[in-house]
């Protein structure tokens, strides 16, 4: 039997459980079920449309449930949990053990029906729009990789497939749609100079130029392209933006479904590289 557990974390806020003590879980859509943006463009004097493409829209995630006993103290916290005004939270969904997140905010505050003199439970729904529509793993997974002869490298933790040295490694990703990482490059002895990352399943790398990274001193790219950003940060935790220092036609690649061959070399130095990142699931 499936076990269900959601909470709403709101910004700053106290997470708020809908499954607790006099609080009962009634129901949730919208977990898997999303509405799907189709691209066309018609052709003269032809019949129907060109498919261009397609993409999901923004995530309603819709739920129901029941309150009971201390109706008034539950009335508030539901108020304070949910204000529109607090703006964007996370909301949290596990199932059988395996846990999951999302970007959400309050689209629909809780609606009940009439409250009466000794009523002992109120049934509540509300919705959720999440603006980005991928289910995120509620833990990011890291992995590390070893700098060996010319800076090629092999990885030494799961989900990462050993391979043979000089041959990289192979990141089995299985999200269903492509995720972003954040690359993390850490100095050595001899300094680390001018390290390219490359993801040879995509053909796509990012090259660096003007790097120069001791013990202790880092490079850190997120491919994320909402945000991207690439900083270093010195041997005293100061962080500096450093655009500059990526090579012109470097692309900011991601993680593609399957297996992904990452290459990781260096000028000179044996620097260590982190990747860092979360599978991005339609529906969980």
């Amino acid at each position: 039997m499936t076990t269900h557990d959601l909470q709403f974390v709101p910004n700053g806020k106290v997470a708020y459980k809908f499954e607790d003590t006099d609080i009962h879980l009634q129901g949730i859509d919208g977990l898997d079920s999303n509405a799907i943006k189709v691209l066309t463009t018609p052709l003269y004097g032809q019949d129907g449309e060109v498919f261009i493409g397609s993409n999901q829209k923004m995530r309603i995630v819709t739920v129901d449930w029941v309150i009971r006993n201390e109706l008034t103290t539950k009335r508030r916290d539901i108020a304070r949990a949910f204000n529109p005004n607090l703006g964007q939270g996370v909301l949290v969904y596990e199932n059988d053990g395996a846990k999951y997140k999302i970007n959400a905010i309050t689209a629909l505050k809780p609606k009940t029906e009439k409250l009466v003199y000794n009523q002992i439970k109120l049934e509540y729904n509300m919705s959720f729009l999440c603006p980005k529509p991928d289910w995120l793993d509620y833990t990011a997974t890291q992995i590390k990789m070893e700098a060996f002869i010319g800076g090629l490298t092999f990885p030494i933790t799961f989900p990462i497939t050993f391979a043979a040295l000089g041959e990289g490694g192979e990141i089995d990703y299985v999200g269903d749609n492509p995720a972003s990482v954040i690359i993390d490059i850490r100095g050595s002895v001899p300094d680390a100079v001018d390290p390219i990352i490359t993801n040879s399943t995509t053909g796509e790398a990012i090259t660096t130029q003007d790097i120069d990274l001791g013990t202790d001193e880092k490079l850190l790219i997120d491919t994320n392209p909402d945000a991207p950003s690439v900083k270093l940060v010195s041997a005293a935790g100061v962080e500096t933006d450093a655009w500059n220092k990526i090579v012109s036609g470097s692309v900011f690649w991601q993680l593609e479904y399957g297996l992904n061959e990452i290459a990781f070399s260096s000028t000179s130095g044996s620097p260590e590289l982190y990747i860092t990142y979360s599978n991005h699931y339609s529906g969980v």
